[in-house]
């Protein structure tokens, strides 16, 4: 296990880790394409009700404008690219900069794919390059991966990471973000079940295996790293929660917010909760309701020390929103998936939100002039910004 002092260390070197990164001209580096503003996957899923499937990513302007319906070439290998889910960029720091991760949520084919950070010759596409991920018996625990998220450590010992929410064996996943090969168990899981066998690189394993009240997953979705203490926000849908955990050693921090009494999963009765993002320097944590159709925020500037107040809704009258994201010029930016577009909102203030207790703050509903795409021919379900993910973490 590693000595208090190592953590500290290593949480400290995750919190610099993005402030002391330059930042370099965005789209030129890593789209291939200076026009690329957006990224959005879909729900896909081949045979299923969905009459046009798109299994693939779709590329948009800073207007909203279609750019290229295939951003990604074919696989070489035999793998079928279906039901993509969470995308991400490597980070600043990283040989691999700009490249670009998905992850294939197909049952038979889970993988996390890797794509090139420059265009093919045709325009708008990024060219496959390998399965960074894939299920198989030395890692066995990739099942369904649904979002993806870099963890840079500023320290020559200690490997970039990757980590991938496992939607269906419930559970976060840690990976040499270079290799691909499993990081150790999370130490803390080892020291409270000692003679428990934790499949290759479980960093949060699922309730079946440790518990809910003790932290164990049920079904989770998106996550973000908070910059200030070193901490893994994962939200967990079925459980109706948004969770916190080290990053280092997996240790369960506790829940940030719960829409239901943290007790069990309610899998029937929640919110839903699916999109996760981080504002105002880590210290506002932004959640999509789906069951709700509301967009919630968080103040987490004291948590864990302090228990984190009651959110305040944002936005009221989506139509089952997903995935969300904060553009550097700090407009969030959601997939609503049944009306089939993307809705942009302008963040408010941590002022605007938190200035008095309870907050005054009004709701606003989401009308036509938020609507930033529409007409999407299948459901969004992840948006991924080239300008916030190249240039490394908004400090908004």
């Amino acid at each position: 296990m590693l000595a208090p002092a190592l953590l500290l260390l290593l949480t400290l070197a995750l919190a610099c880790s993005a402030a002391a990164a330059p930042l370099p001209p965005a789209r030129l580096i890593g789209s291939g394409d200076p026009d690329v503003f957006m990224y959005v996957s879909f729900r896909g899923e081949t045979g299923s009700d969905e009459p046009t499937p798109i299994n693939n990513l779709q590329s948009f302007d800073s207007t909203g404008a279609l750019i290229c319906k295939d951003v990604l070439n074919k696989p070489a290998s035999s793998i079928t690219m279906d039901e993509l889910r969470g995308v991400a960029i490597y980070p600043i720091g990283s040989d691999r900069y700009g490249q670009l991760v998905v992850a294939n949520a197909h049952k038979t084919d889970s993988a996390v794919l890797r794509y090139s950070a420059t265009t093919s010759k045709i325009a708008g596409h990024r060219d496959y390059m390998d399965e960074l991920l894939v299920r198989n018996k030395e890692n066995p625990a990739l099942i369904h991966p649904y979002s993806i998220v870099f963890a840079t450590f500023n320290s020559p010992i200690i490997p970039r990471r990757v980590f991938v929410a496992s939607q269906d064996n419930s559970c976060v996943l840690a990976y040499n973000a270079d290799s691909g090969a499993p990081m150790s168990v999370g130490s803390h899981w080892h020291s409270l079940y000692p003679n428990a066998s934790f499949d290759a690189g479980m960093l949060v394993p699922s309730m079946s295996e440790v518990g809910f009240q003790n932290g164990g997953l049920s079904s989770p979705r998106s996550m973000a790293i908070g910059l200030q203490r070193g901490q893994l926000f994962v939200v967990d849908s079925a459980g109706d929660c948004v969770r916190g955990y080290d990053i280092v050693t997996g240790a369960f921090l506790g829940d940030v917010w719960c829409g239901t009494a943290p007790s069990s999963p309610r899998r029937d009765k929640g919110t839903d909760p699916v999109g996760l993002v981080l504002l105002h320097n880590s210290s506002t944590l932004v959640v999509t309701l789906e069951a709700d159709n509301t967009l919630i925020a968080v103040d987490v500037s004291q948590w864990p020390v302090q228990p984190a107040p009651a959110p305040v809704t944002l936005l009221t009258g989506f139509d089952h929103p997903a995935g969300v994201s904060l553009s550097c010029d700090g407009h969030f930016y959601i997939a609503n998936r049944k009306d089939r577009s993307i809705i942009k909102s302008k963040a408010p203030s941590r002022a605007q939100l938190f200035s008095s207790s309870p907050s005054t703050y009004q709701a606003a509903k989401v009308s036509k002039l938020d609507v930033f795409i529409s007409g999407l021919t299948d459901e969004p379900e992840q948006v991924l910004l080239l300008d916030s993910e190249l240039a490394g973490t908004c400090m908004m």
